[in-house]
């Protein structure tokens, strides 16, 4: 109660199991397990995903804009993690029924340009490519573009030498780190990501995250977060909190740039 008024209820707080004070039993999920296995079965949950009302603006639905922006595009290009598979809301059990614009709206001349963040270089060279010869790059199995994500983390790396004599990060404040060190046993996953931000690196070609210190997130490969809560995190790594944010870019038929959404 709050000032004699009840206060009200909170889906995640109703989701969250509660604190344990002793140990697990050993017939009992894990807390994780518990948490997903309550928001599959909470109302909010289902009324989210059935609405489509989890995300809308102007009380209009982001499907129904992003119908509206695509539905007659000469091409669709799908920046960020978020429009590419779903995001980090689209995580088991996925409450809000998060999809990405590829399965909202089948049948598009589409191209996924994944990443959180995104770089926007790559979207203006994509731009540049589709004014320049009126059609899009060469692109992978999951419709990314080749000349950003044709090429390994790992094998562009400056600190790939290291990795090859042997030489890793052992723990954040060692000699290695302060040497500039291999950070594979840091959890980075430039081996198994493909991207071209060691090339292109952000702000401006300033820097990246392994040249500041920090190993590769592979936050540009489909499903990674459902991949990454599949599996033991890494006690060496972490991920930021993130929010949701999607960025739908058409192209107009006449070459012209077309409507942006966020």
């Amino acid at each position: 109660m709050q000032n004699g008024r009840r206060r009200p209820s909170c889906f995640f707080e109703q989701a969250l199991p509660a604190r344990r004070t002793g140990p697990i039993p050993a017939t009992a999920c894990s807390p994780t397990e518990r948490v997903r296995q309550d928001a599959r079965a909470h109302p909010f949950s289902k009324v989210l995903q059935n609405s489509g009302r989890a995300y809308s603006i102007g009380g209009r639905s982001a499907l129904d804009i992003a119908r509206r922006v695509c539905g007659n595009a000469a091409a669709v290009v799908a920046v960020g993690s978020c429009a590419f598979d779903g995001g980090p809301q689209r995580a088991d059990p996925n409450p809000t029924g998060a999809i990405s614009v590829g399965e909202a709206i089948p049948n598009l001349n589409l191209v996924n340009m994944g990443g959180c963040p995104h770089n926007p270089a790559n979207t203006a060279a994509l731009l540049v490519y589709w004014l320049t010869y009126g059609r899009m790059p060469a692109l992978d199995a999951h419709k990314r573009p080749l000349f950003a994500y044709g090429h390994i983390i790992h094998d562009q790396c400056e600190r790939r030498a290291n990795f090859d004599a042997g030489r890793f990060v052992e723990s954040w404040d060692d000699d290695g780190a302060r040497r500039g060190y291999c950070l594979y046993k840091m959890g980075c996953k430039g081996p198994q990501g493909t991207f071209n931000c060691p090339v292109v690196r952000w702000n401006d070609g300033t820097s990246w995250p392994v040249e500041s210190g920090h190993g590769s997130r592979r936050l540009r490969r489909q499903d990674t977060f459902d991949r990454r809560n599949r599996r033991e995190h890494n006690k060496n790594f972490f991920l930021p909190k993130t929010g949701p944010c999607a960025i739908v870019l058409s192209v107009s038929r006449d070459c012209g740039a077309g409507e942006t959404h966020v």
